[in-house]
């Protein structure tokens, strides 16, 4: 054995040796801070740290290799885990059991002990960091083998194509239609007279979200149809989509969710089509509530302009509100 294969066996005992001491100098409750384990073993633990530290989503769920049905990934998607400079973890696990929803949360600490190698304790699962991906694999109630993938929150799919404007998140309510109040107006003269028909989005330079249309099909009922040139993951888990990471190059699908119906299609020139059956009522000459929707309304400008008004919460949780201007067709 020449000196420096010796060396580089001394050099890495020692890196296990120290990093070992860290370990095993900590209770569990308390994790080595990754500015220790960089000391102690150098640049690779960094660079592991950088990809680890953060917040992750949940993306896609498979049992034996199966994914998970829409119903349970629909409460389970909401499912995150966060990891901390001070060397600790948290995964919180949101699920449907016996009909109703459960969070239940696995903590404890970690060690990076090389490029992409995360040794972590006090998990009952199998955690591993593979590229951009986190795996925690473990076994149901009854054997089966689930297998849960997490990016990051900063991850790329999640985000919007540089220019695209984002659609508008119309949510279902979870609980049953609330009876619209009757005001005595009668707007059956501006049903017939202004609204009947579809009207375009107008001022928007996005070629796809500029096709966007309100319909309104008869005395109660709209359709909103709005357009985008791309999806992201944002999109495919408002659908409950339980697509595996990366998202495929070429994927098409069709889904539906309450009121709303989503078409997926990486080839079309508009690749995510979003419809939305909706009710709605005339309140008085110039406004139109959308029921149970208190984030949209709707105000007749004249006979030929309509402005649908948006409001929405932030990523700074702060309440915006997005215009929009339509014409008749």
């Amino acid at each position: 054995m020449n000196r420096k294969t010796v060396n580089k066996n001394v050099k890495a005992f020692l890196i296990l040796t120290s990093l070992s001491l860290f370990v095993f100098s900590c209770n569990d409750d308390e994790g080595v801070t990754i500015d220790d384990q960089e000391e102690a073993a150098g640049p690779e633990i960094k660079e592991t740290a950088e990809k680890l530290i953060g917040e992750w989503y949940l993306i896609n769920s498979t049992i034996d290799g199966e994914s998970t049905d829409s119903d349970d990934f629909s409460v389970l998607k909401e499912s995150y885990a966060t990891f901390r400079s001070e060397g600790t973890y948290e995964v919180v696990y949101k699920r449907i059991t016996s009909n109703s929803f459960s969070s239940s949360t696995q903590s404890g600490t970690f060690t990076i002990t090389g490029l992409n190698t995360v040794t972590f304790f006090n998990s009952s699962s199998e955690i591993k960091l593979i590229d951009e991906t986190l795996q925690i694999t473990s076994s149901t109630s009854d054997g089966q083998t689930q297998v849960d993938t997490f990016i990051r929150s900063d991850n790329e799919e999640f985000t919007e194509e540089e220019g695209e404007e984002e659609a508008i998140d119309i949510e279902d309510e979870d609980k049953e239609e609330e009876e619209v109040e009757d005001n005595g107006f009668d707007g059956s003269s501006i049903i017939e007279e202004i609204l009947l028909g579809s009207w375009k989005i107008q001022g928007i330079a996005n070629e796809c979200m500029g096709k966007g249309t309100i319909e309104f099909t008869s005395e109660t009922d709209l359709k909103l149809t709005q357009y985008k040139s791309t999806f992201n993951r944002n999109d495919l888990l408002s659908f409950n989509m339980n697509i595996s990471f990366p998202m495929p190059a070429a994927f098409k699908a069709t889904a539906t969710l309450g009121d709303h119906t989503a078409v997926f299609d990486t080839e079309a020139d508009c690749q995510f089509v979003k419809k939305s059956a909706l009710n709605y009522t005339v309140e008085n000459e110039t406004t139109i509530s959308i029921n149970n929707r208190p984030q949209l309304q709707l105000i007749i400008e004249d006979s030929q302009t309509l402005l649908l008004k948006y409001e929405y919460i932030d990523k700074n949780s702060e309440k915006q509100t997005i215009q929009y201007t339509f014409t008749k067709e």
